[in-house]
Parts: structure tokens; C-alpha cells; sequence
């Protein structure tokens, strides 16, 4: 009969051998420096790890689901170094020497689930990773099926790969703690900082939330070589349920001539900037055209004339982190009233331009305006603003 090791053995197991390979590597080896306690505690701690190496030893054949074995293999191999250091201090006392496995190899066959609802939530979860901040994820994952990548999207087709299952996520965790630890060691920080900096940014779940966005963290493989580390991704919560963030380009015609709204915004994160209306979806928008001409009316005061809304298509602000895409407008005006921003808003006001305007001001990436009464040059490098006026090019010629 095999002996099982359940997850609660295999962290057990791999805090013992890194205190040990932290006690080792503090250890000269013609001189051992230790109190009898510390050495009583060392052997209790020997035991168990040649425990799981004999349990390791009887092989993987026939073990039961739940068994991680093979994962608590994967680790074993991964420490091979801090073991020998250890056996060369400490291998000549029988109580304190490290019994090797004899064929790690033969464990590591194992069958990883990849879909969100097979992951089961018990004592395993808790004994790896914080329970509530991926119990929170897979429940969005599950109400959101679009924030699910399709099956499609594997390492074997060139990929990033998500993963879910507890095992396999466990095992990303340990290999992007050990990564991240040497990193920030080779940066500056003290091993105890290093740690603590890389177990924080190794959790995988819902990493932070508030009023308007999720910050996902995923456990993923990426196609070279599989190798394991954590991806974030930003979701807008006002864009889940099939609606997108919205971005317009209103014109007003004004005895034959086009001219482009551009709105004067201060942006909390890059500054002052020109640039069209954007806004979110609110409850109540029945489509994204609704919510373009909303966002056109409270920014600018211009009411658009909805049989003028056009889409230009769907564009990624920044396809490395923001897991939504936006859908760009075009609006002709049928009237100009005031402007109602939201409170939370920064709009110091609407500017007119012609396309040619435009396009000039792109060559050197500002324009020049009167802000307050004073001359000022503003930056014109919104992506949402450039992408509108290139797919409309047409419509100003």
C-alpha cells in the first residue's frame, strides 16, 4: 500500500528544507555553529523530510487523486543543491543526514485540469495561497466567462496558459517566489525583504480591487519552455457583461467647415492633455452608442444626432495589462449646450480643430493653445484621439 503525501505534507515539506538550507548555508563546514536546541529541532525536522523521501520512494504508480506526490518530486529535485550542502555538514551523523530519492524522474508524469469549475476548494487551498482572494477570482472568472481566454490559447500553440488547478498553481507560486527572490536580492534588498516582496507579488486571485477596476493576478506558463510565472491584468468593472468603455470623435460643421471637439483634461496620471470624449458604460446605456453620445453630452455639451453615431471599430488602450477592448465613435453635433463632467472629472474645456489642424500639430505633438488666459503648449498623445482620426480620415476629405 502506497503512503500518501496530501498537500499539508508537501508545505510542511518545503518549509523544513528551507530552514535547512538556510542553516546550512550560515554553517562552515570544518566548524558547525548551533545551540542543542536548535540542533534538537534540526533533527525533528530531518525526520520528516526522509520521511517524504521514502514515501517518495515507493513511486508514482497507483496513487490516488489528491495525492502530490509528483509536485512535492518537483521540489525535491529543485533542492538539490541546499541537500548536498546539508549532507556535506551534517551526512556523517546518521540522525541528521538527508536520505536521497532515489528516482525523482518517475514522479513527475502528472495530469494537470484546466478548467475553472474542476478546481475544488478544500484543505489544500488553504495550506498554499490566500483563500478568499482566489475564491473571489474564480467566482468572477465564473459569473464573466469572457475573462476566461479561450482553450485555444495553450503553450503548444505558441501561448500564454492560464491555469487553475490548485497543484499546478502551487507549483507557479514556488517557482515565481524562488525568481523574484533572487531578483530583488541582485537589486539591493536583504534575503528577509526579498522574500516578503516576492510571496506578496506571487499570490495569484483578485490582487487588488476598488470602485472601478479588478487587478487580476494569473498563474500562468508562458510557451518557451513552460516556464511558470504570474501575469496582472486590469479589468474595468464597467465594461463586464458584454459593455465596452467608449471613446468619440464629435464633429460640428459650421457653414461648411468640419471641426473636431476636443476636450481639455487634466489626467491625475500623465497631466494636462487634448483629447476626444471617453467614458464607461453606466447601467442604464442600452448599447455603446448610447453611452457615446452620453459621455459626448456630459463632456463637451454637444448633442449628437444619433442617426450620425458610427462605429470606427474596437481598439486595446494597452494590450499588455488592459484585459478589455474600447469601442471608438464618430458623431456629427446637432446642437452645443454646456457641459455637465462628473464631479471626480478635471475638464477645463472644449477646444475646436480641423483635421488639417491636427495632423499639423502631430508632427511636433503639441498644440499650442490659451488655457486661463495664458499661452500654453498642451500634449496631443492620446491613443484613443489618434486611432479615431485615422480610422476617419475619409470623412474630412
Amino acid at each position: 500500500m502506497l503512503h500518501a503525501i496530501s498537500h499539508a505534507d508537501h508545505v510542511q515539506y518545503i518549509e523544513y528544507l528551507k530552514e535547512a538550507s538556510t542553516f546550512a548555508k550560515k554553517q562552515s563546514s570544518s566548524y558547525i555553529s548551533s545551540t542543542p536546541a536548535e540542533l534538537t529541532k534540526l533533527q525533528d525536522r530531518v525526520k520528516w523530510i526522509n520521511e517524504i523521501h521514502s514515501r517518495l520512494n515507493e513511486g508514482m504508480d497507483g496513487r490516488a487523486e489528491g495525492d502530490v506526490a509528483a509536485l512535492t518530486a518537483y521540489h525535491y529535485a529543485k533542492h538539490q543543491e541546499a541537500i548536498k550542502r546539508w549532507n556535506e555538514i551534517f551526512g556523517k551523523i546518521e540522525e541528521f543526514a538527508i536520505c536521497p530519492v532515489s528516482d525523482p524522474k518517475k514522479l513527475e508524469n502528472i495530469t494537470y485540469k484546466t478548467s475553472v469549475e474542476e478546481t475544488s476548494t478544500d484543505e489544500k487551498v488553504k495550506c498554499t495561497f490566500r483563500v478568499k482572494a482566489w475564491e473571489d477570482y474564480k467566482a468572477l472568472l465564473k459569473k464573466y466567462p469572457e475573462l476566461v481566454p479561450d482553450e485555444w490559447y495553450t503553450n503548444e500553440n505558441g501561448c500564454y496558459q492560464i491555469h487553475y488547478d490548485v497543484d499546478k498553481v502551487q507549483r507557479i507560486i514556488s517557482t515565481n517566489e524562488a525568481t523574484l527572490t533572487k531578483k530583488l536580492m541582485n537589486k539591493g534588498d536583504t534575503r528577509e525583504v526579498a522574500e516578503a516582496k516576492a510571496r506578496e507579488w506571487s499570490y495569484p486571485g483578485i490582487a487588488y480591487e476598488d470602485a472601478f477596476i479588478y487587478v487580476l493576478r494569473d498563474a500562468v506558463t508562458s510557451p518557451k519552455n513552460n516556464y511558470e510565472h504570474t501575469y496582472i491584468r486590469i479589468i474595468w468593472k464597467s465594461g463586464l457583461g458584454g459593455k465596452k468603455g467608449v471613446a468619440v470623435l464629435p464633429v460640428c460643421i459650421e457653414e461648411g467647415v468640419k471641426k473636431i471637439a476636443l476636450v481639455l483634461i487634466h489626467r491625475h496620471a500623465v497631466g494636462l492633455r487634448l483629447e476626444i470624449p471617453r467614458g464607461q458604460p453606466i447601467e442604464s446605456d442600452k448599447d455603446n452608442s448610447v453611452t457615446a453620445a452620453r459621455e459626448t453630452l456630459d463632456e463637451t455639451g454637444i448633442k449628437l444626432n444619433p442617426d450620425t453615431v458610427k462605429s470606427l471599430g474596437m481598439m486595446s488602450p494597452d494590450s499588455g495589462i488592459v484585459g478589455q477592448l474600447g469601442e471608438i465613435f464618430i458623431g456629427t453635433a446637432e446642437s452645443i449646450g454646456k457641459s455637465r463632467p462628473d464631479m471626480t472629472e478635471a475638464i477645463l474645456g472644449t477646444y475646436y480643430f480641423t483635421f488639417e489642424e491636427l495632423m499639423d500639430a502631430y508632427k511636433q505633438n503639441f498644440i499650442e493653445i490659451e488655457v486661463h488666459g495664458q499661452k500654453r503648449k498642451v500634449d496631443i498623445d492620446d491613443s484613443f484621439t489618434r486611432y479615431a482620426l485615422a480610422q476617419a480620415e475619409q470623412f474630412f476629405k
